[in-house]
């Protein structure tokens, strides 16, 4: 739909009226008495299969009429759904069209489908459980001498087919406070298209069928090729951090905690420690590790990096031993960057190790390079399917260029104060560390307690009157529960989203109090692969009025984005398609993965130069009629989660490397409040039992906090639907089954236990919460605990992030848990009638 359902009662009707040429007619009706069925029924299947390319469903449901008209007078003819019956079209094994048409041929007797004769309701391939009281798309056909009923004001949409005198002709009837007239325009001549690719090659599988004809299909090529190709960047990402130095060396460029660094000396230390880096064999394309924890000196280590000739690898120190040491296995960077007191951390190498903060006065300034735009500026991990991270190569020309080519959306400048909020090992830190420093701005570094405290955090943003706001939008919701009540942000002009899925409507509370205008709210889709964002969307408060709608707006301009589907032909607009990118945000590949990098990263065949390549997202989109495109989601088993892109196989490939896990699945779980989380079912090898809390401690050594499943559900097998496949709806019914095989229940007896598990049944949505019970094992995780640590606040109860996630279970988190003077005395009984 292209606009909100209204309320009940409130239908306008419109029609748009298609003709059959000829040919097509003939073509037809041969298809049809070769199959032996009626015309009719071919249409049916024609339109069950748009539908399909429609939705991206492969199982879709119209209404059919059952009704007598013959037999009724027209005021008792209300048009209801209870004159309706539901037909069920499975296209779950892609199917040719003809094999789809006996499928419905022999669910639809001849006429079934006519508005002017009584027919019986069939039991085979009907839909019992669907909703009969809303018959949103239906199927009709009819003789032009019978008085045209008007479905539309009580249907979404309805094609109704005719025929006179050997002339066949279509009526698309629809809803227009819900579709727009471009988008019924465009689905009728792409049925049209699809009707005559049916007719001409029937054995054509469903996903192949033809729905652009030339004249589209050119229009769509055109706007491909949109993206503007402009001057080759010429700086080096430190190199425009360095100009900014020489322009205004005094103006402070970092802030972390009380200290600062202006922009001069900024540089001075960075030239210095480059030259060590020299001396140990960096240069261009040659990977350097940096393991620092956010500071000042964590930015040094970055510039250092970069004026040596070399590309940082960023070695996040909360991220798990082994996955540090497959990184560093993987990338086998000479030297690796660190801090004194991480160097435990680090699992052992063959890298030289230099101490940020051991450095010798005095080092020389590194000799100039001859790095190049197109050297590498830095190697990003992220998940990969088969167990295993996979390096990403992004080159200065990528990222300079995105300074750009964004420069005109945004106007930043000398007086924008930016925040460091997100990990180095996450490619958004690249925007806000660079966004800043290129245009001579104020970067304050958010320290990791204060990243996981909503309240700490609003209150720097409010102390550095920060400008310029970069968050993903599950971070955003946690931080809009402190905002909204707090005085307003008066210094803040812009706040980006990107990292993952945005639905404006989750935005309600804080445009209620700022409005869509000040801060301006920009979407921004991306992906690492083609260098942090692709696309640019400033939001309004008409997105707000369609709920399950992600717009991400239009390409950068030296980006294009083309949508195809599982064939890589082109689908028309309206129609989901994967995402494909072309530009010079395209990256290098993968790090030591050339068949993979050769999977992903494809000839372009829409480059005029013949030497393009397109990077296969794995994300779907449509195109709208406005040109705007609207995320839909992934089409493969990868996930966004608070920014993070999670493969679920490399989730399943840990736990099922874990004794005595058999199988496993993951996938990520929503709840009413829109809060998701990773869960994950396992199942046991014969004869042996789960431990939970062991594999999940297991698990943790392993994968990175953001991976871990919140939780494991123990099933005794996994469920197959019909076609062999994980039926995934099935094991949705199980996800409340959180509590550990090994825990029996003991309810919490003390005042201050019963009040705290109070609270971890309202954060965690779990029932009952009882004393041995252990907060991840329940579903906890980093944001649920920030929940839970300003909810216990509020009633005089306090504790740490940090010793929640430690505690074993509830009963050893209220032993270490501070009472103050509050509400928390309040009656055990009235805790209890809470409770119930």
């Amino acid at each position: 739909m292209d606009k909100p359902r209204p309320p009940e009662g409130r239908r306008c009707g419109a029609m748009i009226l298609r003709r059959l040429d000829a040919r097509t007619e003939d073509r037809l009706r041969h298809l049809a008495l070769s199959e032996g069925c009626g015309a009719e029924t071919v249409l049916l299947a024609a339109w069950l299969c748009l539908l399909s390319r429609w939705s991206g469903e492969t199982c879709v449901v119209v209404g059919l009429p059952t009704h007598a008209l013959t037999r009724q007078e027209p005021s008792q003819r209300a048009n209801s759904c209870s004159d309706t019956s539901m037909l069920r079209g499975d296209l779950s094994d892609d199917p040719s069209f003809r094999a789809f048409l006996r499928q419905i041929g022999d669910a639809v007797p001849v006429g079934r489908t006519r508005l002017e004769g009584p027919v019986e309701l069939l039991a085979a391939g009907l839909a019992p459980d669907a909703n009969v009281s809303r018959c949103e798309v239906l199927f009709a056909s009819q003789d032009t001498s019978v008085e045209a009923p008007r479905f539309a004001p009580r249907h979404d949409l309805a094609l109704i087919a005719s025929e006179a005198a050997g002339q066949r002709s279509f009526r698309f009837e629809y809803a227009a406070e819900l579709f727009t007239d471009g988008t019924i325009d465009g689905l009728a001549d792409q049925f049209l298209v699809l009707l005559r690719g049916v007719v001409e090659a029937p054995d054509t599988r469903v996903s192949c069928l033809p729905l652009l004809d030339a004249r589209e299909r050119a229009a769509l090529e055109s706007l491909w090729r949109e993206a503007q190709v402009g001057a080759p960047p010429r700086q080096c990402l430190h190199e425009v951090v360095s100009e900014r130095a020489r322009h205004s060396p005094e103006a402070i460029a970092l802030i972390c905690g009380e200290e600062q660094l202006c922009y001069g000396e900024l540089d001075r230390r960075a030239d210095c420690l480059a030259g060590a880096l020299t001396a140990l064999g960096a240069g261009p394309d040659v990977l350097i590790g940096l393991c620092a924890e956010r500071s000042i000196e964590m930015i040094v280590g970055i510039l250092a990096i970069l004026k040596a000739g070399s590309a940082y690898l960023p070695l996040d120190p909360d991220l798990p031993r082994d996955r540090l040491a497959f990184m560093l296995e993987d990338a086998r960077p000479p030297v690796v960057l660190t801090q004194r007191r991480l160097g435990e951390r680090l699992p052992e190498s063959a890298a030289t190790l230099l101490c940020l903060d051991e450095l010798p006065e005095g080092l020389p300034s590194a000799p100039p390079k001859t790095t190049t735009p197109k050297n590498l500026a830095y190697c990003i991990y992220t998940s990969g399917s088969t167990g295993r991270p996979k390096g990403v190569l992004v080159s200065h020309a990528n990222v300079t260029r995105l300074l750009a080519t964004t420069r005109d959306h945004f106007c930043f400048g000398a007086r924008d104060v930016w925040t460091l909020f997100h990990s180095f090992a996450f490619d958004f830190s690249v925007w806000e560390l660079f966004g800043c420093l290129a245009y001579g701005g104020r970067l304050v570094i958010v320290p990791l307690n204060v990243v996981r405290s909503p309240d700490l955090f609003f209150a720097l943003l409010a102390r550095h009157a920060v400008t310029v706001l970069n968050m993903t939008p599950s971070a955003f919701r946690q931080f809009i529960t402190v905002a909204a009540e707090r005085p307003k942000l008066a210094s803040l002009r812009v706040v980006i989203f990107g990292g993952e899925a945005l639905y404006p409507a989750s935005l309600s509370a804080w445009t209620t109090q700022y409005g869509w205008d000040r801060p301006s709210l920009v979407n921004m889709y991306g992906i690492t692969e083609t260098t942090v964002h692709v696309s640019f969307r400033r939001l309004t408060a008409d997105d707000a009025r369609m709920p399950s709608k992600s717009p991400i707006g239009v390409p950068l301009p030296d980006l294009g984005i083309t949508l195809l589907d599982a064939a890589q032909t082109p689908v028309p607009r309206g129609i989901p398609g994967e995402m494909y990118v072309r530009g010079a945000g395209v990256t290098r590949g993968y790090l030591n993965l050339p068949e993979l990098t050769e999977r992903r990263f494809i000839p372009d065949p829409y480059s005029g130069a013949g030497d393009g390549r397109l990077y296969r997202t794995g994300d779907l989109a449509r195109l709208t009629c406005g040109g705007e495109l609207e995320y839909l989601g992934r089409c493969d088993e990868q996930v966004k989660l608070r920014g993070y892109r999670i493969e679920l196989g490399e989730i399943e490939a840990c736990l099922t490397s874990i004794h005595p896990v058999a199988e496993a699945v993951a996938g990520l779980v929503g709840d009413a409040a829109g809060d998701k989380k990773i869960v994950a079912w396992i199942t046991a090898k014969e004869g042996q039992r789960l431990d939970r809390a062991r594999i999940r401690q297991e698990a943790a050594s392993v994968l990175p906090h953001y991976m871990l499943p919140a939780r494991l559900v123990a099933v005794p097998a996994l469920p197959l639907n019909g076609n062999g496949k994980i039926d995934r709806r099935r094991l949705l019914e199980w996800v409340d089954d959180a509590r550990s095989d090994e825990v029996r229940f003991e309810p919490p007896t003390s005042e201050l236990e019963i009040e705290l598990a109070v609270l971890w049944e309202r954060v965690l949505d779990v029932r009952p919460v009882g004393a041995s019970d252990n907060f991840v094992d329940l579903g906890g995780d980093s944001l649920r605990a920030i929940h839970l640590v300003r909810a216990a606040r509020e009633r005089s109860i306090t504790f740490t992030i940090t010793e929640l996630m430690a505690a074993k279970c509830l009963a050893e988190l209220a032993a270490i848990a501070r009472v103050h003077d509050g509400p928390v005395g309040r009656a055990r009984r009235d805790v209890e009638m809470e409770r119930r």
